[in-house]
């Protein structure tokens, strides 16, 4: 059984978003995110201490001790769906933390029209993204961390293509309170539909972030990344008040390229070994305005 017109769509969906032919098709790369980095703009470069912030800088995990779990999901406006799950653990007396994740996004389905002409309903989009990451303690000083991922992805329901990166990274201090974080994400191979190969998003990363006491604790972070194969800037920045220790209000704002400008705000909640986050992002592209996430430490 096959689909009319298929050949023709598929090349429209893999170039949605696309300026030129040598950009990548819209994956989950660069969307996967942790919810409190979200409700922060996504500035979350600088964030030393917070394994779940991997996903931004493989080395934010590196001063966390014992075991944690994260659970996370995105719901976007039109169904598409996406989560992910984060479990990090280090030992005692050892300097390495290591992180085990994965994440999966569904963009939803379409009514298509086969060539016995009855209508079947297909995927439009599936990919699966899996991270071993770890830190390896300091180098000259300074905290470091690589991530290895591998990603498979599906159009169509039938049609697949598979690559594997590296994201390195590094964090350090400046004085009491100014924190740094640099990373280059998503070094690797290219994924390939049909006879048809596209880069992947690699990227530069680089951010600061500085905390202070008033009240409660106060943080704010900014970050700046540019990816050369779209030849596109991203700015974000963003601020976490967290009071008594016991709730987070957040708010930031981003410029990411095509994708335009748009602002978020969110909250957290602790309670123990227990915290829960949410995120809301309005403006920008259609995307996954609103994530829910809870991390378990133990």
């Amino acid at each position: 059984m096959g689909f009319k017109r298929t050949g023709a769509i598929l090349p429209l969906l893999l170039a949605a978003g696309m300026a030129r032919a040598d950009l990548s098709p819209s994956t989950i790369l660069g969307k996967v995110s942790a919810t409190r980095a979200q409700g922060m703009g996504g500035a979350a470069g600088a964030i030393i201490g917070d394994p779940d912030m991997i996903w931004a800088n493989p080395a934010a995990s590196y001063s966390h001790k014992g075991m944690l779990l994260t659970m996370e999901g995105q719901k976007g406006i039109f169904g598409q769906g996406m989560g992910q799950v984060l479990f990090v653990k280090s030992w005692k007396g050892r300097p390495e933390v290591v992180s085990l994740g994965a994440s999966y996004e569904d963009t939803g389905s379409v009514v298509m029209q086969t060539v016995e002409g009855m209508d079947r309903r297909i995927s439009l989009q599936k990919d699966v993204l899996l991270l071993l990451g770890v830190t390896l303690g300091e180098w000259t000083g300074k905290p470091y961390g690589i991530a290895l991922k591998a990603l498979r992805s599906e159009v169509l329901g039938q049609y697949t293509a598979n690559a594997v990166m590296l994201d390195a990274g590094l964090q350090g201090t400046w004085g009491e309170r100014v924190k740094y974080g640099a990373a280059i994400q998503n070094l690797g191979t290219r994924l390939r539909y049909l006879q048809t190969a596209y880069n992947l998003p690699a990227c530069l990363r680089a951010g600061v972030s500085t905390e202070w006491k008033w009240g409660g604790r106060m943080l704010a972070g900014a970050d700046v990344d540019y990816s050369w194969n779209e030849r596109l800037t991203g700015c974000r920045a963003g601020a976490e008040y967290t009071w008594a220790g016991i709730a987070a209000i957040r708010a930031g704002a981003k410029v990411e390229g095509l994708k335009g400008f748009s602002y978020s705000a969110g909250l957290g909640v602790l309670a123990g070994r227990y915290r829960l986050d949410y995120s809301l992002e309005m403006g920008g592209d259609i995307g996954y305005p609103q994530s829910l996430g809870i991390t378990i430490a133990f």
